[in-house]
Protein backbone atom coordinates (compact mmCIF):
# COMPACT_ATOMS: atom_id res chain seq x y z
CA UNK A 1 0.00 0.00 0.00
CA UNK A 2 1.46 3.48 -1.13
CA UNK A 3 2.68 5.48 2.16
CA UNK A 4 0.15 7.86 1.87
CA UNK A 5 -2.97 6.04 1.65
CA UNK A 6 -1.45 4.06 4.47
CA UNK A 7 -1.55 7.31 6.69
CA UNK A 8 -5.06 8.50 5.45
CA UNK A 9 -6.92 5.42 5.96
CA UNK A 10 -6.75 5.39 9.61
CA UNK A 11 -8.18 8.90 9.84
CA UNK A 12 -12.10 9.82 9.75
CA UNK A 13 -13.15 11.97 6.58
CA UNK A 14 -13.23 14.74 8.63
CA UNK A 15 -10.14 14.96 9.70
CA UNK A 16 -9.32 15.00 5.42
CA UNK A 17 -11.28 18.04 4.95
CA UNK A 18 -9.64 21.52 4.59
CA UNK A 19 -8.87 23.01 7.51
CA UNK A 20 -11.50 26.31 8.44
CA UNK A 21 -9.07 28.84 7.74
CA UNK A 22 -9.18 28.40 4.33
CA UNK A 23 -12.68 28.57 3.87
CA UNK A 24 -12.93 32.82 3.89
CA UNK A 25 -10.36 33.23 1.49
CA UNK A 26 -12.55 35.00 -1.07
CA UNK A 27 -11.58 38.49 -0.79
CA UNK A 28 -7.89 37.26 -0.71
CA UNK A 29 -8.40 35.47 -3.96
CA UNK A 30 -10.44 38.83 -5.55
CA UNK A 31 -7.79 41.31 -4.62
CA UNK A 32 -6.06 43.09 -7.10
CA UNK A 33 -2.09 41.08 -7.84
CA UNK A 34 1.26 42.81 -7.95
CA UNK A 35 1.90 41.96 -11.46
CA UNK A 36 6.28 42.66 -11.22
CA UNK A 37 7.94 40.64 -13.35
CA UNK A 38 10.17 38.18 -11.13
CA UNK A 39 13.43 36.70 -12.03
CA UNK A 40 11.58 33.60 -12.90
CA UNK A 41 10.15 35.33 -15.83
CA UNK A 42 6.67 34.98 -14.18
CA UNK A 43 4.14 37.68 -12.91
CA UNK A 44 4.28 38.13 -9.08
CA UNK A 45 1.34 36.79 -7.49
CA UNK A 46 1.70 38.60 -4.14
CA UNK A 47 -1.53 40.80 -3.30
CA UNK A 48 -0.88 44.51 -3.72
CA UNK A 49 -0.79 47.20 -1.24
CA UNK A 50 -4.22 49.04 -0.26
CA UNK A 51 -4.13 52.02 -2.78
CA UNK A 52 -1.15 51.33 -4.19
CA UNK A 53 -0.21 49.46 -7.18
CA UNK A 54 3.01 46.73 -5.88
CA UNK A 55 3.10 44.30 -2.88
CA UNK A 56 4.76 45.16 0.34
CA UNK A 57 8.61 43.52 -1.65
CA UNK A 58 8.13 45.31 -4.89
CA UNK A 59 6.69 48.91 -3.64
CA UNK A 60 10.15 51.18 -4.24
CA UNK A 61 8.65 54.39 -2.45
CA UNK A 62 10.48 57.21 -3.80
CA UNK A 63 10.78 58.98 -0.18
CA UNK A 64 12.17 55.58 1.97
CA UNK A 65 15.62 55.06 2.61
CA UNK A 66 18.31 57.23 3.50
CA UNK A 67 19.08 60.62 2.42
CA UNK A 68 21.50 61.64 -0.33
CA UNK A 69 25.21 61.95 0.72
CA UNK A 70 24.19 59.88 4.00
CA UNK A 71 27.61 60.09 6.10
CA UNK A 72 25.88 57.87 8.59
CA UNK A 73 25.76 54.71 6.22
CA UNK A 74 29.42 55.25 5.81
CA UNK A 75 31.31 52.38 7.60
CA UNK A 76 34.82 53.22 6.91
CA UNK A 77 36.60 54.82 4.57
CA UNK A 78 38.80 51.31 3.00
CA UNK A 79 37.69 51.68 -0.35
CA UNK A 80 36.85 55.67 -0.75
CA UNK A 81 38.60 57.45 -3.69
CA UNK A 82 41.53 59.51 -1.32
CA UNK A 83 42.28 56.36 0.57
CA UNK A 84 43.01 54.79 -3.14
CA UNK A 85 44.44 57.49 -4.09
CA UNK A 86 46.53 57.57 -0.79
CA UNK A 87 47.53 54.10 -1.32
CA UNK A 88 48.63 54.22 -5.06
CA UNK A 89 50.99 57.38 -3.77
CA UNK A 90 52.32 55.63 -1.17
CA UNK A 91 53.51 52.39 -3.09
CA UNK A 92 55.43 54.89 -5.68
CA UNK A 93 57.20 56.46 -2.76
CA UNK A 94 58.14 52.88 -1.85
CA UNK A 95 58.86 51.92 -5.14
CA UNK A 96 61.45 55.23 -5.48
CA UNK A 97 62.80 54.22 -2.05
CA UNK A 98 63.63 50.97 -2.84
CA UNK A 99 65.06 52.08 -5.99
CA UNK A 100 67.32 54.58 -4.43
CA UNK A 101 68.22 51.62 -1.73
CA UNK A 102 69.44 49.57 -4.64
CA UNK A 103 71.50 52.19 -5.86
CA UNK A 104 73.85 53.19 -2.91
Amino acid sequence: MAPILARLRYYPLSARQKPAATVNVGPALQSVRCGVWTRADTACQSPAMSAKHRCRMHDSATDSGARAGNRNALKHGRYSREIAEFRRRMQELLHEASELIEIV
